[in-house]
């Protein structure tokens, strides 16, 4: 089977650098595109009529360091799992879901695949909070490879 571009997702957790241990050892020699891609949630600028919960400029400085961070861990990732490849990396910085910016990063950027880790959470914490590999699921424009949490 032939990729183009794979996505893998990771939220910088031990069970998604599990799923990148597992599918570096399985991606073809012939994917042209390989990007690690992470998503995190935007601090909101919370507003009470007539003032501000907290500073703007604090909630800027707070979200460009964040992703700052976020970069620099994923640049890490890619360089400790994909030593000899050349590996996009991608920081989505988003006040939506995790899952839906995957499918719409997918989307735009034509992608054949996309790979998550399962952190299998029970029955209640899916009910109340949504699980990114369910929505991800449910609005992908492509193939998607659900690798398992291994410490289950």
């Amino acid at each position: 089977m032939y990729f183009h571009h794979i996505i893998i997702t990771t939220d910088l957790s031990d069970v998604s650098n599990q799923a990148i241990a597992y599918i570096v050892k399985r991606i073809p020699n012939e994917v042209e595109q390989i990007t690690l891609l992470t998503v995190i949630a935007e601090w909101p600028l919370i507003i009470i009529p007539g003032e501000y919960i907290v500073d703007p400029k604090t909630i800027q400085e707070y979200n460009t360091n964040l992703y700052a961070t976020r970069k620099e861990e994923l640049d890490t990732v890619a360089q400790k799992y994909f030593p000899k490849q050349e590996v996009g990396t991608v920081v989505i910085s988003s006040p939506s879901s995790a899952g839906i910016e995957i499918c719409t990063y997918a989307a735009e950027n034509k992608c054949d695949l996309i790979v998550i880790g399962s952190h299998g959470a029970g029955f209640l914490e899916n009910l109340f909070i949504g699980s990114t590999v369910q929505k991800v699921l449910k609005n992908t424009p492509c193939p998607v490879l659900v690798i398992p949490n291994a410490q289950r």
